[in-house]
């Protein structure tokens, strides 16, 4: 769970006009960092239910990810479940790739 002053969670407000971070970020989201499939065993289901067992039963409204640019099967599972593009060109540090910024109702 982050909160206001948390490292990650700071730099994705930053990143969104003040509505949108209000909005998504708030006074607590769920934020999902590092869920990776082995590519021996992806197309398998088990992104999706990885994915549902971290978001299911969180106290928080909201849940907020990046995701890589060129992670085009983790980008459609999360618009799949519900995700919402927020922005392509979210960055933590200079010489990064726009990572995809997203976010869903929980």
């Amino acid at each position: 769970l982050a909160e206001p002053g948390d490292w990650w969670r700071d730099r994705a407000a930053a990143a969104l006009p003040g509505p949108e971070a209000a909005r998504w970020l708030g006074d607590l989201c769920l934020e999902v960092v590092h869920v990776a499939v082995a590519p021996a065993v992806q197309r398998q289901g088990i992104g999706k239910r990885l994915h549902d067992a971290l978001i299911s039963g969180r106290p928080a409204p909201t849940g907020v990810l990046s995701c890589h640019p060129d992670a085009g099967p983790a980008q459609r599972l999360y618009l799949g479940q519900g995700w919402t593009l927020l922005t392509d060109v979210f960055r933590t540090a200079s010489g990064q790739p726009g990572y995809w910024l997203m976010a869903r109702d929980l």
